[in-house]
């Protein structure tokens, strides 16, 4: 089945502990969250769940930085984003990036939509 691979991109004060501590207890706690597992020990560590029925795999990515960090601000595509992180980080980053580049190649290949016959 199909799911949502999301990451979580925090600054370095918030650790796998905060994420597989009290995340996972404010995500059990939610009413729409079911099947909640955390694999802390996985290469990825993730926290998996289904959200309103839909799976989700949520894993984390700790940016060395210690100011708080705002999505506009976060260039997945910049290469500078894997520097100085860990390898876990880099891996979970790596993810939308490599979608993100595919979805490019295959719009770029794609033929032009064929117009309607007026």
């Amino acid at each position: 089945g199909a799911d949502i691979d999301m990451v979580g991109i925090v600054p370095k004060f918030i650790e796998q502990k905060h994420f597989f501590g009290s995340l996972k207890t404010m995500l059990m706690e939610h009413p729409k969250v079911a099947n909640l597992i955390g694999v802390s020990s996985a290469r990825v560590p993730v926290l998996t769940f289904d959200f309103d029925e839909v799976n989700i795999d949520l894993s984390l990515a700790v940016l060395p930085t210690t100011t708080r960090i705002h999505p506009e601000a976060v260039h997945l595509m910049d290469d500078n984003i894997l520097q100085h992180v860990g390898q876990a980080a880099a891996i979970s980053l790596n993810g939308p990036r490599v979608t993100h580049m595919v979805r490019l190649l295959v719009t770029a290949d794609a033929p032009e939509p064929e117009k309607p016959a007026r």
